[in-house]
């Protein structure tokens, strides 16, 4: 091959890899352009925005939108103004990761500013299956090969105390979300136990003891249900052989819980600024800050003296933030970027560590009550084993809400209803030709490998809380309490030294390059693979297909 040659070939690879990524990145900012949709149902176009942010806008049209909202969504006020006053923390990003750092912040004392570029829950946090299961995407006993077996256990009992605040802030607020604790059910595949020829009641038995040593290990609360109990409890689908039940989970509406989520924010007299997309977070140089203090008595003479009664001045260097919108700015001492995924313009290095991918729901229309009964009538959520996994729930009027598929991309709106309406009537074949689509819509996720998220500290100071890869509902609660914890912890004394720093956060980082990386070098992005940038589009879309074609293989009959 020439150098000519190989040079041409090069740069039409290039070429044709930036002409991809651009046209990726086009459709996902029309994908994200939801104004007309929410128009429908929530007036949310406030005036006197710039119209060149194409982005802004308000909810898509959803299951969680189509009937009336317990959770009131306020008109939404942007930051149009510079504030005077530091913030103790400024929150870029108003998702669950965002709204439960602030929450917990304010909960601790703090002032806190929280700026969302559209609408709080307008993306993945409003949008989802609203599942808030125990636990993380990456099971216990992979958590224990990533980071060893003491530190797996400590960072799921992270998990479980973020379940019980979950459920606890919904309690303390009041939070009208219609959760219930109904659990989670995973299924597996009859067809896998055929293909394996092995004797269910092996397999079984095998499942029976690896809950019995995950309660073991980690306290997990499992059951597995064989096929008989699958249909006691409501499931009839040849499809599954049986599965594993996890009674650790709340159904609800995510968009209700979101918008709670902000109510309870401000409550707490946190400042939450809507239609404010920030377009630069800049540090600024130290200032000195003077903390007096009295010296401490030796003695009751030594303290009746003017000397020792004298102030004792300490100088302490502050980090201060400025961080601007197109319309205000705002200064903080500390920032938390809480995106779905760290936009590049904000901090390129974690732009890099996740990709986007795009998911797919629906709700189909009221099915024969008679019909629906014979085959789905279970009141837990119920997952599959796949990567694109289905999962699927029934809810009120006798509908079912169900997602799956996974892509690099946007999906055609009609392609995606009847891949899903596919994947619906091959779990429950007597559906076939009664079940429609009455509202669809899709969400954008930011995943990451491992796929676990990612809570810390980057070089320049800025906090983050990013990368949960849709499983959020619980983590992001876990993760916004340790955030909270780790910045408070570092507030200075009465008598002007510091405190104990809280450092459990930094437990989550092990589980992305290991308990040896202790000491990671600042150019790295948080992440063993580097995902993200231009380039993530194409390796979404790639890693998308291969998944699919990966799981057609394995569950091809």
């Amino acid at each position: 091959m020439s150098f000519k040659f190989a040079g041409r070939l090069l740069g039409g690879v290039c070429v044709g890899s930036a002409a991809s990524a651009m046209y990726i990145h086009c459709q996902y900012v029309a994908f994200e352009d939801v104004v007309n949709d929410a128009k429908r149902h929530i007036e949310c176009d406030p005036p006197n925005i710039k119209k060149h942010s194409r982005t802004l806008g308000g909810y898509p049209v959803t299951y969680y939108t189509e009937g009336t909202l317990r959770e009131a969504a306020p008109a939404p006020q942007p930051l149009s103004e510079h504030l005077a006053n530091v913030v103790d923390v400024c929150v870029v990003g108003g998702g669950f990761a965002g709204l439960h750092c602030a929450l917990a912040l304010t909960e601790k004392g703090k002032s806190v500013a929280v700026l969302e570029a559209r609408r709080v829950g307008c993306r993945a946090s409003g949008r989802n299956g609203g599942d808030a299961i125990i636990g993380f995407h990456t099971e216990t006993d992979e958590l224990a090969k990533l980071c060893g077996e003491p530190m797996a256990k400590e960072i799921y009992s992270h998990s479980i105390m973020g379940y019980d605040r979950l459920k606890s802030i919904i309690q303390k607020y009041r939070i009208q979300c219609g959760h219930k604790e109904e659990g989670a059910l995973t299924v597996s595949f009859t067809h896998r136990v055929e293909k394996s020829k092995r004797d269910i009641n092996a397999i079984l038995e095998e499942e029976r003891q690896g809950v019995l040593d995950s309660k073991t290990r980690f306290n997990e609360e499992l059951e597995v249900w064989d096929k008989a109990k699958l249909e006691e409890v409501g499931l009839h689908s040849d499809r599954f052989a049986y599965g594993v039940y996890n009674p650790k989970n709340l159904t609800l509406n995510p968009l209700e819980l979101v918008l709670g989520l902000a109510r309870a924010c401000r409550q707490q007299k946190a400042q939450v600024f809507e239609s404010s997309p920030v377009t630069s977070i800049t540090k600024l140089p130290r200032r000195h800050h003077s903390h007096h203090h009295h010296a401490a008595a030796a003695s009751s003479t030594a303290a009746a003296t003017p000397a020792a009664a004298a102030p004792v001045v300490q100088h302490e260097e502050t980090d201060t933030w400025l961080i601007t919108t197109e319309m205000g700015s705002i200064m903080a001492k500390n920032v938390v970027l809480a995106t779905n995924g760290a936009p590049t313009h904000l901090n390129p290095r974690l732009s890099f560590a996740t990709s986007s991918l795009v998911t797919a729901m629906m709700l189909t229309k009221p099915i024969d009550v008679t019909e629906l009964n014979k085959v789905l009538s279970a009141k837990c959520a119920v997952f599959d084993e796949r990567f694109a996994l289905a999962y699927f729930r029934r809810v009120e009027g006798n509908r079912i809400l169900f997602g799956s598929l996974a892509k690099g991309m946007p999906m055609n709106r009609k392609w995606a209803e009847k891949a899903l309406i596919a994947d619906l009537t091959k779990t429950f074949p007597s559906l076939a030709g009664l079940v429609e689509a009455d509202v669809s819509w899709q969400g954008r996720l930011e995943a990451k490998v491992p796929v676990f998220p990612m809570i810390g500290r980057d070089t320049s100071g800025m906090w983050y809380s990013l990368g949960y890869s849709g499983h959020g509902l619980v983590p992001t609660c876990a993760g916004g309490e340790l955030l909270a914890s780790a910045i408070t912890s570092l507030d200075p004394q009465a008598d002007g030294s510091r405190g104990k720093p809280d450092e459990r956060y930094k437990l989550w980082g092990n589980v992305n390059y290991g308990p040896a990386a202790h000491h990671v070098p600042g150019f790295l992005p948080p992440s063993f693979i580097p995902l993200g940038g231009p380039w993530g589009y194409i390796g979404s879309v790639l890693f998308c297909k291969y998944a699919e074609i990966k799981d057609a293989m394995e569950h091809k009959k």
